[in-house]
């Protein structure tokens, strides 16, 4: 499974890290994302 951290993610698109959490935010407000597993060994569906 393809994996990438929000550092890595938001250097790749030059943003802050904030802007990606807060990004994350809004899709899982829309339930297009949702968390599988733990926080440190999940992932994230996209529906």
């Amino acid at each position: 499974m393809p994996s990438i951290t929000v550092k890595e993610l938001a250097k790749i698109l030059s943003v802050t890290e904030r802007t990606i959490y807060r990004q994350m935010d809004i899709l899982k407000a829309e339930n297009k994302i949702e968390r599988v597993g733990s926080d440190k060994t999940g992932y994230w569906k996209i529906n």
